[in-house]
């Protein structure tokens, strides 16, 4: 699992306990904030590939046996219309 990856997982359990969501813009800036960068070494934006991220850790906390984790994931963030990311 990346090191981005596990920022997602561990922002997303950090929510969850505190009954909050975020939108993916915001996690966008979390990210670039704590220094991560794309698999490209560019700045992650709030459009798609933030949500292809999202997509990715879960799809990957679920290969691990780590459901609830996963669906941390899946609940935590939103799109800016207000939906979960994974719709």
């Amino acid at each position: 699992m990346s090191e981005s990856m596990r920022f997602v997982a561990d922002e997303a359990m950090r929510l969850i306990r505190s009954g909050q969501t975020a939108w993916g813009g915001l996690l966008s800036d979390l990210l670039n904030n704590s220094g991560h960068r794309t698999s490209y070494g560019s700045l992650y934006s709030g459009g798609r590939g933030i949500f292809t991220l999202i997509r990715t850790t879960w799809k990957r906390l679920m290969a691990m046996g780590l459901a609830d984790q996963a669906e941390a994931v899946a609940r935590a963030f939103v799109k800016a219309n207000g939906r979960y990311a994974y719709e």
